[in-house]
């Protein structure tokens, strides 16, 4: 055999695959679907409630025919004040870079989706320390001491639960039924394979096709409009931490939230949160731009700003349920 013949080192140089790379980030938020957004013409104002125990009285009387009716009134609430508070992140492109990058990356492309990525993040971390603990809501059910944790399947009943909390928060809104429940990856991951859902859908499956337990399976099992799962995870760890060393730390983890969502925010319509939105500091409810770094002038910033309130409007539109579930060894 001939041995001058070229290698394939030789024919062939190593270059950037261009119809796939690998980029990781969160597939999705839920907080905006949760807490709707509200646009507001101004920073800060206040929200206009009606003290709700006025509607729930029987106060009508039987009269006679000379008798004036009973003259009764309804109050209002005019302490609850939101303020939009300013948020912004930004990303540098160097022209030096952007000139040498080569496909598949895309330098403004990139720094685009990294700065609304980061935008997004704040709003749903924003809303799991807000509002995904106790304290919050008109009911807190803790797992293990107001119900049997549902990663016990011999003796917990989630479909019993949450109809409790249905019920609470029935009451509690005059007749408005919650409709959105919220789940943490693990406990839905958990209540998936429980045997009191199992048992419902039993016969709904085939060999080939077995029953599963899904969000729009335990939806209309609850009466409910959806089932949202909470799966978005963030780090603590600090830039320069070696990338095998970095800690990830899921957002939702092993807790519920039961609530009712509007299908949009108007007059005299309650609601568990939303979220204000000044919308006049840019004509929008966020605003992208690009410049010119001052600094260097070597390259351009990608800024991303919002000025956003998460509120609590009607605690009792929500029930929390604590530490729901434990993870199950194998």
């Amino acid at each position: 055999m001939p041995t001058d013949q070229p290698g394939s080192g030789d024919v062939h140089v190593d270059a950037l695959l261009t119809n796939m790379s690998v980029k990781y980030k969160n597939l999705i938020y839920i907080a905006r679907s949760l807490a709707p957004m509200v646009l507001v013409k101004k920073r800060s104002d206040i929200v206009p409630k009606y003290d709700k125990s006025n509607w729930a009285r029987d106060e009508a009387k039987e009269t006679s025919e000379r008798e004036p009716p009973p003259v009764i009134g309804y109050s209002v609430d005019t302490t609850d004040n939101y303020y939009c508070r300013e948020y912004s992140v930004g990303h540098f492109v160097g022209d030096a870079r952007k000139a040498n990058t080569d496909a598949p990356f895309d330098a403004d492309r990139d720094g685009m989706e990294f700065v609304v990525d980061k935008l997004e993040m704040r709003n749903e971390r924003m809303f799991v320390s807000k509002f995904w603990k106790t304290g919050v809501w008109g009911s807190d059910e803790i797992g293990g001491t107001n119900f049997t944790k549902w990663s016990v399947y011999g003796s917990s009943n989630p479909v019993i639960d949450l109809r409790a909390a249905m019920r609470t928060v029935r009451r509690g809104l005059l007749g408005r039924n919650a409709n959105v429940l919220t789940l943490g990856d693990l406990t839905f991951d958990i209540i998936a394979d429980h045997p009191q859902l199992l048992e419902r859908i039993k016969y709904s499956g085939s060999n080939d096709k077995p029953a599963m337990v899904t969000k729009a399976m335990i939806a209309a099992l609850l009466g409910l409009e959806r089932v949202e799962v909470g799966v978005s995870v963030y780090t603590a760890s600090a830039r320069g931490t070696a990338e095998g060393d970095v800690v990830y730390t899921p957002n939702w983890d092993d807790d519920a939230l039961l609530m009712y969502v509007p299908p949009r925010p108007g007059l005299g319509v309650p609601a568990a949160a939303y979220t204000f939105v000044w919308q006049t500091a840019f004509g929008g409810p966020r605003f992208i731009k690009r410049r010119r770094d001052p600094l260097s002038d070597k390259g351009e910033l990608i800024e991303g700003f919002e000025y956003f309130d998460q509120h609590v409007i009607a605690a009792s539109a929500g029930v929390f349920f604590s530490d729901a579930v434990d993870a199950i060894e194998a």
